[in-house]
């Protein structure tokens, strides 16, 4: 027997993780953050432990939806980070991640 389900997401991340090359010039990257419960969902910060990935979290024109965009203050050496984004559904917290690096 085989059970297949669909697991909804309440917040999807696209793409969940970024890299850029190592030594190129660092374009912008970014990822769309979605609620899948708008009323109930609210993104409030991306943070990053370290200084060479700058996230910053934007609106979008759609509600529940949100931009991630990124900048790389170098990228002359291989680097891998998590970025934690603080999410409130309810009262309840999740901090989903997007990973991003330096390849």
């Amino acid at each position: 027997m085989l059970l297949v389900g669909d697991i909804p997401e309440s917040v999807a991340i696209r793409p969940n993780a970024l890299f850029w090359t190592k030594g190129a010039v660092p374009e912008k990257k970014s990822c769309t953050i979605k609620a899948d419960d708008p009323d109930d969902a609210n993104v409030t910060e991306a943070t990053c432990v370290g200084p060479r990935f700058i996230p910053r979290l934007e609106l979008t024109a759609h509600v529940g939806t949100y931009r991630l965009r990124f900048r790389v203050t170098d990228s002359s050496t291989p680097a891998q980070v998590t970025i934690r984004i603080t999410t409130q559904l309810g009262s309840h917290p999740l901090v989903p991640v997007v990973t991003v690096g330096i390849k």
